[in-house]
């Protein structure tokens, strides 16, 4: 049985192909494209639903010790330490609070998509280094969590995982990069406000 369309995930620029394109959600479409049209067929967003949105916001803060505390363990017996969770908590609580909120998010996307349109469609595979996709520091992560290149990458992840018995990917032949953030001139207000951030 053909596709019945190619499922964009990202805003990410592809090749051409003879299937329909159905976008995953709004961040697909660049609105300075006079090609694209804003009425184009896309899945509505899972969290325009307010109440989903309390719900799931109640389960992530409700998720992050569990998951923090298998963590710490796990990392003091690794690197043969015994620091306390309160340690573990100042060093990675921001960054688990962001992929908990993230990785969360993107599953829900794909999860009501399936639900909706089920698995008969195809979409883009670009190639990467998983190397290049290690963040250094949570400025880095939180940085990447906005780009195309990287929403691809964990898309495409849930996708195989949820259906790895479907042949949905075709490669374009694309390899993709980590977006380098761009270094500003810092003003005098910065400075002082990350001085005080410090403190």
């Amino acid at each position: 049985m053909l596709p019945k369309y190619n499922l964009i995930t990202t805003a990410l620029k592809t090749k051409k192909n003879k299937y329909d394109k159905f976008y995953l959600g709004d961040w697909c479409i660049k609105y300075n494209n006079k090609n694209t049209s804003l009425d184009a067929s896309k899945h509505p967003y899972h969290w325009n639903d307010k109440k989903k949105l309390i719900k799931d916001y109640k389960y992530l803060k409700s998720l992050h010790p569990i998951i923090l505390d298998t963590i710490y363990k796990k990392l003091n017996k690794e690197l043969g330490i015994n620091y306390k969770k309160i340690f573990w908590e100042i060093y990675l609580g921001p960054w688990l609070n962001y992929y908990l909120q993230v990785m969360f998010d993107r599953w829900e996307i794909i999860d009501s998509f399936l639900k909706i349109h089920g698995d008969n469609f195809l979409t883009d595979k670009f190639d990467y280094d998983e190397n290049d996709f290690i963040c250094k520091n949570l400025e880095e992560f939180v940085y990447s969590l906005y780009s195309d290149e990287y929403n691809h990458i964990i898309f495409n992840e849930i996708l195989a995982y949820r259906l790895n018995t479907k042949n949905i990917f075709f490669n374009n032949g694309i390899k993709i990069k980590p977006l380098i953030k761009k270094k500003y001139k810092i003003g005098r207000n910065i400075k002082i406000l990350r001085t005080f951030e410090k403190i």
